[in-house]
């Protein structure tokens, strides 16, 4: 048998966009770890991306509020922020809003609040990744939280969607975003590739299983919504532990570039293929780290690059700004 007939991998078919993402578009990015990896890379390819306004968020309950919250753009009462070991902190908000100080903590929460209200109002696109179906309610009022931060577990019930509330938390995000948009929004869902097996690879399936059924069952009723593979990217594809980082749960780099890639040709305009290779090859120079930083061709290159980051910039206002 001819072994070079066989390719020792399982491609995945994705359906492209119709209408892809161009530079002038606004990207709303929404969910897990892997929805802020899949918005870094764009970001440094200075598209107009804008991540998590309440930090990285897991289930759809929590992502739903989000977007509610962010439409109503309401100050926070400081009453609903939790104090414990000297730390302020609040339970629909991801850590690295956390602080010692109050007042602190408020302002950067309204701030984000606020500046994602005055985004959404021209988004475009919408790219939500689901990370899992579990969830923590509060005992005290059920409650469905974001972030627990390390309170005690006493405090909390942890139990898992149904597939029809997770249905709903989706129809409830776009519909809230719809109404508040002046575009005709498109929707990427995804199912975040990495693991959850803190509870052990039986529950992770479950709770995977059950947010993909939510999600496709979403798609077959909804107008403008995509799915994009990256959960049957990282299983079936690169079905093997040299794709993953040390602890065997998050993807590695390279993994994570090989589904960007997918994930360019599946939703990024083909026409500005050319002007992508350009911001791409500015990065790269950016990130340059001379040997001799007080060489004379050094401040040239530096001259140089920031000449054509303005010229740039005269043609996309947003870009490295």
């Amino acid at each position: 048998m001819n072994m070079s007939n066989f390719l020792l991998r399982t491609e995945i078919e994705i359906q492209e966009l119709v209408s892809k993402i161009e530079y002038s578009d606004k990207i709303l990015s929404l969910g897990s770890c892997f929805s802020v990896e899949m918005a870094e890379k764009l970001k440094s390819l200075q598209y107009q991306v804008l991540q998590n306004p309440a930090g990285i968020t897991f289930n759809p309950k929590s992502i739903a509020s989000t977007v509610k919250r962010i439409i109503s753009a309401n100050s926070l009462p400081d009453k609903s922020l939790v104090y414990l070991n000297g730390i302020w902190s609040h339970h629909d908000f991801h850590g690295s809003f956390n602080g010692p100080d109050k007042a602190e903590v408020l302002t950067k929460i309204d701030n984000s609040i606020q500046n994602a209200h005055d985004f959404i109002k021209n988004v475009k696109f919408v790219f939500i990744t689901i990370g899992t179906a579990f969830v923590f309610e509060k005992n005290s009022n059920q409650n469905i939280v974001n972030n627990c931060h390390k309170q005690p577990s006493s405090l909390f019930n942890r139990k898992l969607l149904s597939s029809t509330e997770i249905h709903q938390s989706l129809v409830e995000i776009k519909s809230t975003l719809d109404t508040h948009s002046t575009n005709d929004i498109q929707y990427i869902l995804t199912l975040s590739p990495v693991r959850h097996i803190r509870d052990g690879i039986q529950a992770n399936q479950r709770s995977k299983s059950t947010a993909l059924v939510a999600i496709h069952e979403f798609l077959e009723n909804s107008e403008n919504v995509h799915y994009f593979p990256s959960y049957e990217i990282m299983i079936d594809d690169l079905r093997d532990y040299r794709f993953y980082r040390d602890d065997f749960i998050h993807p590695n780099d390279l993994a994570l570039q090989y589904i960007y890639n997918k994930f360019e040709d599946f939703a990024l305009s083909d026409s500005e293929s050319t002007l992508r290779k350009k911001v791409a090859h500015l990065v790269n120079r950016e990130s340059h780290k001379a040997l001799f930083p007080e060489s004379d061709a050094h401040k040239k290159f530096l001259a140089q690059l920031e000449m054509d980051k303005a010229e740039m910039r005269n043609e996309f206002a947003w870009m490295w700004r």
